[in-house]
């Protein structure tokens, strides 16, 4: 027979103590670990945010490739102080890559984080990433939906984007589930159907602030105006100056006289250039501009002119006025003052290009200078300009009419 083994037996009291203490030490160690990490992390997101607020992008960002991020990894709030010195130095890119990273990761993106990440990528005017990143923004129940700036950005972005029906289509969606859009939710979206010309868009919705608010402020009625120019509607420009009841900027008023000058309203672009006087509102380049370009359309040059030489005595006109000012000459057969301002250009360190030395060249032609035109031709090449059809033309009728084929030839050939 088998003898039976003796069963051996241990001291019970003495291994459940042995175990007791030793899941202790990995307790403890595991809380300190546990502590050094929260305690690095709340130092790194600190110093994060110190970086941002010097403008230290770069030594921010270097934080999330420091040796300890191999051992512990970065949590939401120090990520999030990263994107914020990135996001106040317009880094966009580099918050779109922490972001994705993110996501990969399968670290949970907080409204904090998308909300600059929105803020940022607007900025680049990454308007696709920044649709994607509201949608994720939405879809959190927080209080993302009151997230009235991060919607302002994108919209916002939208506008500089050219992408007038998503900004429609954002807006609507706030008016809906929240945030309720405010006076800038709607000023963006307005200047977004401007710049895509859906100008019936632009003032129904001007339209609609007025009715159900918010109420328009002066940065709505300048998008509304501008809507009404690039859709040539003079008219309603002029509407708007008149009965909203906000007082007008000097950007709205240059929209309103862009809009005349489109329309060859010359009179209406006279009644808006006095208005900025009466408002006192100092008029810039482009109000000159454009009301000097609507009298020249209206075949008004003497306006034009004393529009021009009243700028003149303020301060030294700019490519842009010389150009009206021999637009005007051509216009009136002035051709000796066309070719003064050509002159005078030299003085005050303006080069000519083709849009105001042609007109200067048709005055001489108009007026049967032809050797005063072939003697402005010569100089084309001192300006460093090519003649295009225009100038072609008008060199050819002095030419025939000079009866020089020899100088034709000549001056052909230093054109190339």
């Amino acid at each position: 027979m088998l003898q039976s083994v003796p069963v051996v037996s241990f001291p019970t009291e003495g291994l459940t103590e042995h175990r007791r203490r030793f899941a202790n030490r990995v307790a403890a160690a595991g809380d300190a670990e546990s502590a050094a990490r929260k305690k690095w992390l709340r130092q790194q997101t600190s110093l994060a945010s110190s970086l941002g607020k010097k403008q230290r992008w770069e030594d921010a960002l270097a934080l999330l490739h420091l040796p300890e991020t191999t051992r512990w990894r970065p949590d939401i709030k120090m990520l999030t102080a990263v994107i914020g010195a990135l996001e106040r130095c317009s880094r966009w890119a580099q918050v779109l890559e922490i972001l994705h990273q993110a996501e990969l990761e399968g670290l949970p993106l907080d409204d904090r984080s998308l909300g600059l990440g929105i803020s940022s990528v607007s900025k680049g005017r990454c308007w696709h990433e920044a649709l994607r990143l509201m949608h994720l923004l939405r879809r959190m129940d927080t209080s993302s939906r009151h997230a009235l700036g991060s919607h302002n950005a994108l919209l916002s972005c939208l506008d500089w984007s050219g992408h007038w029906e998503e900004a429609r289509d954002v807006l609507a969606l706030m008016q809906r589930e929240g945030p309720q859009p405010d006076v800038v939710s709607c000023s963006a979206t307005i200047s977004a159907c401007a710049r895509a010309t859906a100008w019936p868009w632009a003032l129904w919705m001007l339209s609609s602030m007025r009715t159900d608010g918010p109420a328009p402020d002066s940065v709505t009625l300048g998008a509304g105006i501008a809507a009404c120019d690039r859709g040539q509607q003079w008219q309603l420009a002029i509407c708007l100056l008149h009965e909203l009841s906000v007082p007008p900027t000097l950007i709205a008023v240059n929209s309103a006289l862009s809009a005349c000058s489109r329309g060859h309203q010359w009179q209406g672009a006279f009644q808006l250039f006095q208005l900025l006087q009466s408002r006192s509102l100092q008029p810039d380049e482009i109000s000159f501009g454009a009301a000097s370009t609507a009298c020249i359309r209206g075949r008004e040059w003497a306006k034009a002119l004393g529009l021009l030489a009243s700028v003149w005595r303020q301060k030294p006109p700019s490519l842009l006025l010389f150009t009206s000012a021999l637009r005007a000459a051509q216009l009136g057969g002035r051709w000796q003052l066309a070719v003064a301002l050509l002159e005078e250009m030299h003085g005050f360190s303006q080069q000519p290009d083709l849009a105001a030395f042609n007109p200067g060249l048709g005055a001489c032609v108009a007026a049967g200078q032809w050797s005063r035109a072939l003697e402005l031709a010569a100089q084309m090449p001192e300006f460093s300009l090519q003649p295009d059809s225009v100038t072609k033309r008008l060199l050819l009728q002095a030419w025939v009419n000079t009866h020089s084929w020899q100088g034709s030839l000549e001056l052909m050939s230093t054109f190339g």
